[in-house]
């Protein structure tokens, strides 16, 4: 208080459920929490996702939804679970472990074991599906592809019916879409052989 750290004080109050503050407030913390995990790449020890580290990505939020990245070695994930505990023992939230999943790929066995005692997580397998999208260590392939883009031409149908006055419509729209995606699906495939 004032400028200076004070002794912890226990909320005697909360907010209700649906208060319309609630979701504000939510994002205020997990923002927090995104800006904590992002110093991790200041932790000497600390390295990135192969994948990531050309744009430092540590996490990815939406709603209460979290994923976070690290490279595959006992002291990164370290690192990573000790911010996730300060950040739960800070704020008192506290995540549901029977939620957590660790996706591994390309590590033998015995390092998958090593990591999975650190985080105290069940393993996940992969592809596995993030707001409706399959997730890979590879190249998503034909067909990984076909549900999404059924979903997005069933999503924008609905959305908007055939154009009239010579317009190009919709359909064609999202035909030419669907050829797009699937032609570039044939070529990482033929390219993969």
């Amino acid at each position: 208080m004032n400028g200076r750290p004070s002794a912890y004080m226990k909320a005697h109050r909360g907010f209700r459920q649906g208060d319309p503050i609630s979701p504000l407030l939510f994002v205020l913390i997990m923002e927090q929490l995104h800006r904590w995990l992002n110093k991790l790449k200041d932790k000497p020890n600390f390295k990135y996702h192969p994948k990531c580290v050309k744009l430092h990505i540590t996490n990815i939020c939406f709603a209460d939804d979290l994923i976070s990245f690290a490279r595959g070695d006992e002291n990164s994930v370290q690192i990573m679970m000790q911010e996730l505990h300060n950040f739960s023992d800070a704020t008192g939230l506290k995540a549901n472990r029977a939620n957590y999943k660790v996706y591994c790929g390309g590590m033998h066995t015995s390092e998958i074991h090593k990591i999975l005692q650190i985080t105290g997580c069940s393993a996940g397998t992969l592809p596995f599906k993030y707001l409706g999208v399959p997730l890979s260590s590879r190249k998503l392939n034909i067909h990984q592809c076909h549900p999404l883009v059924d979903r997005i031409l069933e999503k924008t149908l609905d959305l908007e019916t055939f154009e009239l006055c010579g317009q190009i419509s919709t359909y064609s729209k999202c035909s030419v879409f669907y050829h797009f995606l699937l032609d570039a699906c044939i070529l990482d495939t033929e390219e993969s052989d």
